[in-house]
Parts: structure tokens; sequence; C-alpha cells
């Protein structure tokens, strides 16, 4: 049986909030949005839950990118 985009979002989310809240995962390596319920890729750069990551190259690059946006 083959999921649709839906079902295999749907599936992510709630594996990576049990894997969360055991502890396994922390919030910043999600590859969902628990606050969106999307694809962390499809709100990456939304300013409301988006936290930098101290001395990170790729924080480092985004935010150049973001700055380089407006």
């Amino acid at each position: 049986m083959m999921l649709t985009a839906i079902q295999e979002l749907a599936a992510a989310l709630a594996e990576e909030d049990r894997l969360e809240e055991r502890g396994v995962l922390a919030a910043g390596d999600r590859t969902t949005c628990h606050t969106h319920q999307s694809w962390a890729r499809d709100c990456a750069a939304n300013p409301a839950h988006v936290q930098a990551r101290v001395n990170s190259a790729w924080a480092t690059r985004a935010l150049a990118v973001l700055q380089g946006a407006r």
C-alpha cells in the first residue's frame, strides 16, 4: 500500500513527535514542523519559530540569504 503525500507527512509528524517526547530527537533535528504541521523545508524561514544555531555555518548562510531577500 502506497501512502499519499498527506499520509506520509502525518506519519512523519507523529513519529518525530514521539521521538522528541522520548528525548531521542532534538527539536532542531526534525524534518517536520510541529508548529505548522508541514515539512520543515516548507516553512524553514518563517520567523514564528526559526531558531538560528549559534556559530553554525548553515545559520550564517541562511541569514545572509534572508537579509539579501529584503
